[in-house]
């Protein structure tokens, strides 16, 4: 019988690579790596209903639309470095819920300070305004002159007034006893066809029991 050889005697022993049914030398077996494009499909299905419920957030959820509206308009602005001054916004309706006599509610809006429109404040009465825009108005500052020009103290004063803008944006304001002009940024205000404006409390008079508002303007980009 013939000896092992002694190197074989120190170098373990290789055993012969069997090969599987089908198999042909030199490829592997099935792998068991990542599925790459499994993943890449989830992905792409992932991104795609996103997009649909944006889409659906963005029609029917006017905050959601007024906040990306928003952020579009400072991204634009910040690209080109331009930023549209505001201008003067007309209205195209105005209604009072109450006015005195020779006090209508147009004289709010007529852009004269020495006119203006008075209603009762007794008994806890919130006197309305609802004022019209054409379709798709932007409005981002209201201007506001208060009481009458020619005898301020004589009538009581809006102090705070509640907006609400028909894409269901509300802002409150809290104006200055004070006959100059009080100017305000508004938020949100994208898209609109009107507003209301409630005078929620007044700074009274020492006789007078109708609150009184000579001018309001506004003012937007399109």
């Amino acid at each position: 019988m013939a000896s092992t050889p002694w190197w074989r005697r120190i170098f373990p022993q290789r055993k012969a690579k069997v090969l599987a049914a089908g198999e042909r030398p030199g490829k592997r077996g099935p792998s068991s790596g990542i599925n790459v494009g499994a993943i890449v499909r989830l992905v792409r299905n992932v991104v795609l209903v996103l997009i649909v419920v944006g889409a659906i957030a963005y029609g029917v959820f006017p905050p959601f639309r007024n906040a990306i509206d928003d952020r579009v308009n400072t991204a634009v602005q910040t690209v080109t470095g331009t930023v549209s001054r505001p201008t003067l916004v007309h209205t195209t309706s105005v209604q009072a819920s109450a006015s005195i006599a020779g006090h209508g509610a147009a004289a709010a809006v007529d852009a004269f300070s020495n006119t203006y429109w008075a209603a009762p404040v007794s008994q806890g009465a919130h006197p309305v305004l609802t004022l019209g825009f054409a379709s798709g108005t932007n409005i981002s500052v209201v201007l506001f002159i208060s009481g009458d020009a020619a005898n301020f103290a004589a009538e009581p004063r809006p102090k705070e007034v509640q907006l609400t803008f028909s894409n269901g944006t509300k802002q409150t304001l809290t104006l200055a006893d004070s006959a100059k002009p009080q100017q305000f940024d508004i938020d949100g205000a994208t898209g609109i066809t009107g507003l209301t404006v409630e005078i929620a409390s007044v700074y009274p008079a020492a006789s007078g029991k109708a609150v009184s508002l000579s001018d309001l303007e506004f003012f937007g980009n399109h």
